[in-house]
């Protein structure tokens, strides 16, 4: 799994292909991210009826003065989700966790008190409304077990364009009752 960066970065790309999502990267992972100056946005509606707003400023929080931006931002943030591969039982499984991304990155830290209210409450419920919400969006698809293939690019051969199929179903566990 020493490509495991590489393939995310390139299925975070795939994914964000044609849908109103920004793909991005940090040193650990790669994230989809619910873009908030798309025009499209009855695509992000499953996400919306579970959180209401996918994305906007918070209010009089501004991020620190950078050396290479010594320019006042205000931060902002957007609804998102984490994607990583694992490799369990002979099979390649697509993890997704939802997070709330923020604008510019260096401010997260300051952002703390936001992030904690804005995911005080997904927990069992809500947390698997979310997950249904990005299979929703992702995937386009609202039914379970269905199959759709992506690739980062338009054209290609399949070294320079490699095809990710990914099935919809979902994979759980729980207590089995005796």
């Amino acid at each position: 799994m020493h490509v495991k960066g590489f393939i995310e970065e390139a299925l975070c790309v795939a994914l964000s292909r044609n849908r109103p999502l920004l793909a991005r990267t940090n040193k650990a992972s790669a994230y989809l991210i619910a873009d908030p100056h798309t025009d499209n946005v009855d695509a992000l509606e499953p996400l919306a009826q579970v959180v209401s707003k996918t994305s906007g400023i918070i209010p009089g929080l501004f991020a620190r003065p950078h050396p290479d931006d010594a320019t006042q931002q205000q931060v902002g943030w957007s609804e998102s989700v984490r994607l990583s591969i694992d490799y369990k039982n002979g099979q390649l499984w697509l993890l997704i966790d939802p997070d709330v991304w923020i604008w510019p990155l260096r401010a997260r830290q300051d952002a703390r008190e936001f992030l904690d209210k804005r995911r005080a409450d997904r927990y069992n419920k809500k947390y698997n409304e979310l997950l249904d919400a990005w299979r929703q969006i992702i995937l386009g698809t609202g039914a379970l077990n269905a199959e759709i293939s992506v690739s980062a690019f338009s054209e290609g051969d399949e070294t320079e364009n490699p095809v990710f199929l990914i099935g919809s179903r979902t994979a759980f566990s729980r207590r089995l009752v005796v």
